[in-house]
């Protein structure tokens, strides 16, 4: 199948015992990436190490997969907070772990939601900015000298977020950041959630500092009956050439990630 976009599926799409089915499965729909959620390969991050990224890098290379992105990045951190009494000392300190961790898997992007530990409360909005932008501008260089790119998320009020809450926000708080090393995330599901249109978007910025996308609906839910529209937002980046990664991103379905509802919008968006 030759495919106009680099397609990868996030790893909570499918548990342990369903990864030996459902590998061969992606290859045969297409999919040449796999998007890690490191707590799926080390759960509460217990074992985590660059060595052991690097093996599980080589183990996905044997099969035919690249890892090109990584989610789910303070997953089961929640003292991990940007605007923490500590002035964002753990959570900078762990993102600069998950570098590491990127570095040895080959990552070239790290999505960046976490909408909770991303909480300013009470902060004015420009002081939070303020105090982002220079913790922020640390993690993009380390990032940066890793090999890779902190892509920021909309942290949807709907999952409990406050700060940034929308890609044209985002956009606007990267750009003020101002550095190789930090990008915008676009997010099917944070895009119908926030009324917002990619090809407005797309107009405002000519997709200047975007860097992934992700194909999802809210609550991650599957694909069967999408609310976003996936088939337009779709056929607008291939419109456009789109030359980053494209996955999937979903919670493990009743009947496993083998379903249909994926796939058959892709090939409607005539992408294979």
């Amino acid at each position: 199948m030759t495919m106009t976009m680099k397609l990868a599926c996030s790893n909570i799409a499918w548990t342990d015992a369903q990864e030996a089915a459902v590998l061969p499965w992606l290859q045969a729909q297409g999919v040449g990436g796999i998007e890690v959620a490191p707590t799926r390969l080390w759960p509460n991050w217990h074992g985590a190490t660059p060595a052991g990224a690097r093996e599980w890098r080589k183990r996905m290379a044997d099969q035919g997969f690249s890892l090109p992105s990584m989610q789910a990045l303070l997953f089961g951190k929640a003292d991990a907070c940007l605007f923490g009494a500590d002035g964002g000392n753990a959570f900078v300190e762990h993102l600069e772990f998950v570098a590491e961790l990127g570095e040895g898997l080959g990552a070239g992007v790290a999505v960046l939601g976490a909408p909770r530990q991303r909480l300013r409360g009470d902060l004015p909005m420009a002081e939070a900015v303020d105090r982002a932008i220079p913790l922020l501008r640390r993690l993009a260089q380390t990032f940066h000298d890793a090999g890779s790119c902190l892509a920021l998320e909309p942290a949807r009020p709907e999952y409990g977020g406050d700060f940034c809450i929308t890609t044209a926000e985002v956009s606007q708080l990267v750009a003020a950041v101002d550095h190789p090393g930090l990008g915008v995330h676009i997010d099917a599901a944070a895009l119908f959630a926030a009324e917002e249109s990619i090809e407005d978007l797309w107009e405002e910025s000519r997709g200047q500092r975007w860097v992934h996308y992700q194909m999802s609906e809210p609550e991650l839910g599957g694909f069967s009956a999408p609310c976003a529209p996936q088939l337009a937002n779709l056929r607008f980046l291939r419109s456009v050439d789109w030359p980053h990664w494209c996955a999937i991103e979903m919670r493990v379905p009743p009947m496993g990630v083998i379903e249909e509802g994926p796939w058959a919008i892709l090939r409607e968006a005539r992408m294979g």
